[in-house]
């Protein structure tokens, strides 16, 4: 049942009459296709609907929807085991209203597919085509995480996962 509020807020959100671009954050989700193949698919979490879109705080609805799909228990599955991202609005230099504040997608650089997948985040949140995409650390994927999952759904996710090097800040 909250799976389905999810989706018709999802779907008069992202239709709404002016088709402006929407932010909020992001998961990409794996699932299964009719052959049994992992696909991937984006679920989107608007600013506007939720008392808030942080990671952490949506990361239970993408549980929830894990759980009902792959039908196990994720309790112990951290929020930084999929690969995630922000949609944000940048504030012109000048602050004049002539510049609108233009979005801007914030990424681990992490997205199972690719840059088409990247085309599939502006088509969920109304962005225009040439929207930037910056990659940023706080989005990527944590060592060890998505491993985690991946035993738990019991399929190998086939995610790049940064070292722990990457990480250092020497």
């Amino acid at each position: 049942m909250r799976e389905a509020a999810r989706n018709w807020l999802r779907h008069l959100t992202r239709n709404r009459a002016d088709g402006s671009p929407l932010t909020g954050s992001y998961y990409w989700v794996p699932t299964l296709d009719r052959d049994g193949r992992l696909s991937w698919e984006v679920k989107e979490f608007f600013d506007g609907w939720l008392p808030s879109s942080n990671h952490t705080y949506v990361w239970r609805h993408v549980r929830d929807h894990l759980e009902r799909h792959w039908k196990r228990s994720l309790k112990g599955i951290g929020y930084c085991s999929l690969p995630r991202g922000r949609i944000c609005r940048t504030r012109s230099i000048r602050l004049d209203r002539r510049f609108p504040a233009s979005p801007v997608i914030y990424h681990g650089n992490d997205c199972p597919l690719d840059a088409p997948g990247l085309r599939l985040v502006r088509d969920k949140f109304n962005l225009p085509p040439n929207t930037p995409a910056v990659f940023d650390i706080h989005e990527q994927l944590i060592p060890g995480e998505p491993e985690s999952l991946s035993r738990a759904l019991g399929i190998d996710l086939k995610l790049n996962v940064p070292d722990l090097a990457d990480f250092d800040d020497d």
